[in-house]
């Protein structure tokens, strides 16, 4: 899921899967041979969030992604993986407060063997390659939002302006997934935006403090 900056940052949940070696079906035919076959590569899913510091550019504002503990094989979602989409309710809290909780492939308009497929047909893609579907969503407004910049997005729409604020300094974020039978299925992923640990960076090199931020897990 995409998290946040100091001063303008967005979050976004979203679901990555892990696949087999599909370089052979690469080089053979330029992508996989059929949609199934993308599908069939699929062996883990895992929850994941990014962070996105939009201040200082698409470039350098992504730093390393955090997964959820657990990656889990397909058999453990049950019928809830139908199809290639994932039909279980992400949640999302920030500072507590509950702001989505969206069924994760209701309104997926690709499923992972698309998504791998159109992979395979630019580069070839190895075993234990991860492929992320982009942040959860809903038409559904009800449901709420696992990324900011689409709940800005879409009071800008509505009234002109956005009313939702990006994530700061010390916010938290927490997500999780529960599974057909009540226990999270990835676990839960917490983190905290705290300022850069300045004693690691090269002497004389300081971070500007609103372009910059740091992401820690919590217990």
């Amino acid at each position: 899921m995409k998290l946040a900056t100091y001063q303008d940052a967005s979050r976004g949940g979203r679901l990555v899967v892990v696949s087999r070696d599909l370089s052979t079906a690469h080089y053979a035919t330029g992508m996989a041979n059929t949609l199934q076959q993308a599908l069939d590569a699929v062996r883990l899913l895992v929850l994941a969030s990014n962070l996105c510091l939009r201040s200082v550019g698409e470039v350098q504002g992504r730093p390393a992604t955090a997964f959820g503990p657990v990656a889990v094989t397909l058999d453990e979602a049950g019928d809830a993986w139908h199809q290639g989409r994932l039909h279980l309710s992400l949640q999302t809290s920030w500072n507590g407060r509950k702001v989505g909780l969206c069924d994760a492939g209701a309104s997926r308009a690709f499923h992972f063997g698309q998504l791998v497929s159109q992979l395979c047909k630019t580069r070839p893609v190895r075993a234990a390659d991860t492929r992320g579907a982009g942040p959860v969503s809903h038409p559904d407004r009800s449901q709420g939002c696992h990324c900011i910049a689409e709940k800005r997005a879409v009071e800008t729409a509505d009234h002109g302006k956005p009313t939702t604020r990006f994530m700061q300094l010390g916010d938290t974020l927490r997500m999780d997934m529960e599974g057909q039978n009540g226990p999270l299925l990835f676990g839960a992923i917490a983190q905290e935006i705290k300022p850069p640990d300045e004693a690691r960076l090269p002497a004389g090199r300081r971070v500007r403090p609103r372009t910059a931020c740091r992401m820690t897990a919590r217990p």
